[in-house]
């Protein structure tokens, strides 16, 4: 009979998990649908509709990420909403922002309000909140100085077999820590070791990502599984891991590749011989480019909640016609390539010179 007990026990635990981690992935799904909306909405100015997407995107997630977030702050911002930036930035204070990433001048005007004393004055309380691992930030930093003292080196010694041997068996190593890393300690999420702010400036990626950048770089696979699982999550967000990832030797385009040509979305072709997007010595490959509207690799990207290639489209031309505007995207664009004809390079070129400018700017 104890047996039994034991082993409903189990079948109950497991379908509670399954049924745990199908609903953490619905809502996290439906927390990119609606980010993805609000974008959509602030590049054409609408900022009333993209308030109302990301208020709603919040709700599907307890923590939302902070590059979200501070877009959410400037949404606000535009719409003279400051009880609300108030509250927005109190969240970014528990992320790690201090007061001088407020200095920024799309901020200029909520500094001069009594919201902004008030906030300066729960500031302290903010901060006592962040429950961060320092011992466990520290390790990272001290990882990161490991790999920093190699990779410096590299240009001098990149003929030197033996240092590159040596170069490779610590990148083994460092990536196996942090692979450990990810896995102990909650896949080194915001909540555990902050966002990467620097005075003003406030980093799309972890402060850790050299580490990972220089393990795909070199086609490596320790982390792979770690941050398909951190993306399906809600730990990362998509764009970021993916545009690292692709650089692995499985060659999908993901994110990093996309070129404009003709006001249209290319990509890089993936049926090239030249298959990986990095030689060994690190010298881009040219390839042939080919637009994006594969649906394969769409499909592809709806599972790792990609945005749309119509919508990636909008948000680099809103990019390059709006550079002063404040939001943040992860989203790229990379001009470097090889085309069908001499002919067509030159005139992607001039093109990407020339991206016609349908938006309304924002201040």
């Amino acid at each position: 009979m104890n047996l039994i007990r034991i082993y409903l026990t189990f079948i109950l635990f497991i379908a509670s998990c399954t049924f745990g981690s199908a609903q953490q992935i619905r809502n996290v799904s439906q927390y990119y649908t609606h980010t993805y909306k609000a974008e959509e909405h602030l590049i054409h100015n609408e900022m009333k509709n993209a308030a109302r997407e990301y208020d709603s995107a919040f709700q599907y997630c307890s923590v939302p990420f902070s590059a979200d977030l501070y877009n959410q702050i400037v949404v606000r911002l535009a719409l003279g909403n400051y009880d609300e930036v108030k509250r927005l930035c109190e969240k970014l204070i528990v992320k790690g922002a201090e007061l001088s990433f407020f200095n920024k001048s799309v901020f200029n005007e909520f500094r001069k309000t009594a919201y902004w004393q008030d906030l300066k004055t729960v500031y302290p309380s903010l901060a006592a909140e962040r429950h961060f691992d320092t011992g466990l930030i520290k390790q990272i930093q001290s990882m990161i100085v490991m790999d920093q003292s190699v990779h410096c080196q590299l240009p001098q010694h990149s003929g030197d077999t033996v240092f590159v041997a040596q170069m490779s068996e610590l990148n083994d190593t460092l990536s196996q820590s942090l692979s450990d890393l990810l896995l102990k300690h909650n896949y080194l999420d915001e909540e555990t070791i902050g966002t990467f702010f620097i005075d003003t400036n406030m980093g799309t990626q972890p402060f850790y990502w050299v580490l990972v950048l220089h393990e795909f770089q070199r086609h490596g696979v320790q982390l792979d599984s770690q941050l398909k699982q951190m993306i399906v999550m809600g730990k990362i967000k998509s764009e970021t891991a993916l545009s690292t990832m692709e650089m692995a030797s499985s060659g999908v385009i993901f994110t990093g590749d996309f070129a404009m040509y003709k006001n249209r979305l290319y990509q890089f072709d993936l049926g090239d011989t030249n298959s990986k997007i990095f030689k060994l010595n690190a010298k881009y490959v040219k390839r042939l480019l080919t637009l994006v509207y594969n649906p394969d690799i769409i499909k592809m990207r709806e599972e790792y909640y990609m945005d749309k290639p119509e919508n990636i489209t909008a948000k680099i031309k809103f990019i390059n016609c709006n550079k002063a505007a404040p939001f943040l995207f992860p989203v790229a664009i990379n001009v470097i390539g090889n085309f069908k004809t001499a002919s067509d390079e030159m005139d992607f070129y001039k093109q990407y010179k020339r991206i016609d400018c349908e938006f309304i700017g924002v201040k």
